[in-house]
């Protein structure tokens, strides 16, 4: 399915805009200079496909400076997905009627790959990133990795609001420790199997991208064992009190990348380590195409400065066939006239947008 319109009103810089895509639009590029707004487009569209930014850790941060509330709206496949956000609540709706729970509307939904220049830092970064990664393709594979992430993180605030209060009774803690348990081991469980399936997908596309034979490896690395957060949290009790600070958990998790058997961010150029990351959004795309079915968006936001040619069209040959393609760019310089035909051009500039 793909989006065929968009409307974005006072999010980010734009006040009120129209996108319309034609329905067999593949490749949809918006040019402009740097600050137009090319990334807000992409970033809604994330938005109304996922309800998560990729850039705001809060969603009441897109809307506009001064005005009380934002929204976007999509045709959708065949039905009108529609999200507002104000700074104390959100509305959802499809087809006009508003839905209670998350889960209802991203029913209705599709699935979304985000590449952007900031994913260097999944491999130079810490592990907050990588766990970002994971919690936003597992929620897109798993229908209970949303809610259990969901119902855990609220325990672990609220555990450690407790640790940093004098005189907190076990039995206190003990209460929320139970909630975590429960839905951190089911997310340790889904972490495991997601990236044991993107490990061998991530391998090949690398492979495929960088056009050498330069093994890729993937591996899980959770702060506790499978089925053992209750006795480490038992065997932590003494530093959580001292640091008041839950230490272990799915929070404290992380992924490892390896090329060739040495940690990409440490040992590997930056082209190997942007190759990396093309390989690990590959066998993301691959996966969501694989598992659910129907393939994802792919949203790309300004990467493909930063790729030579041959890279450029591997990485482009390797994407899900029938996936459309969002990409935003300063000029079009690197597109040859083939790419060209294929695309439908916008020109973004000061939160507005014309087709070109």
């Amino acid at each position: 399915m793909s989006l065929t319109r968009l409307r974005l009103y006072q999010f980010r810089c734009f006040d009120n805009a129209t996108i319309d895509v034609p329905d067999d639009a593949r490749m949809i590029a918006f040019v402009g200079p740097n600050a137009a707004g090319k990334t807000s487009i992409l970033e809604a569209v994330c938005v109304l496909l996922r309800l998560q930014s990729p850039r705001a850790s809060a969603l009441g941060e897109l809307i506009r400076f001064g005005e009380e509330k934002a929204a976007v709206e999509g045709a959708f496949g065949d039905g009108i997905l529609r999200w507002v956000q104000s700074a104390k609540s959100r509305r959802l709706s499809v087809d006009g009627e508003r839905c209670g729970r998350s889960a209802d509307y991203l029913a209705h939904s599709g699935l979304v790959v985000w590449l952007g220049n900031d994913d260097i830092m999944l491999i130079r970064g810490g592990g907050d990133g990588r766990r970002r990664f994971l919690d936003f393709v597992g929620s897109q594979l798993f229908p209970e990795y949303r809610p259990s992430l969901r119902a855990y993180d609220r325990a672990l605030r609220s555990r450690n609001y407790l640790l940093k209060k004098p005189g907190v009774s076990e039995s206190q803690l003990a209460a929320y420790a139970a909630v975590m348990i429960e839905h951190g081991e089911k997310l340790i469980a889904m972490r495991r199997v997601l990236i044991e399936e993107l490990a061998p997908l991530a391998d090949a596309a690398q492979r495929a991208v960088s056009g050498r034979d330069e093994p890729l490896q993937l591996a899980y690395a959770p702060s506790v064992a499978e089925g053992g957060f209750s006795t480490a949290l038992k065997e932590t009790v003494d530093e959580e009190r001292r640091k008041k600070s839950t230490v272990v958990g799915p929070h404290r998790d992380d992924m490892e990348l390896a090329l060739c058997g040495m940690p990409v961010g440490q040992f590997g150029s930056e082209g190997q380590q942007r190759t990396a990351v093309l390989g690990l959004k590959l066998a993301q795309a691959e996966l969501l195409k694989s598992h659910c079915g129907k393939p994802p968006v792919i949203l790309i936001d300004d990467v493909f400065g930063e790729l030579d040619t041959d890279r450029r069209q591997r990485f482009m040959d390797q994407l899900p066939e029938g996936s459309p393609r969002w990409i935003t760019t300063t000029n079009l310089d690197w597109a040859d006239d083939a790419l060209l035909e294929k695309m439908k051009v916008f020109e973004v500039s000061d939160g507005k947008v014309s087709g070109l």
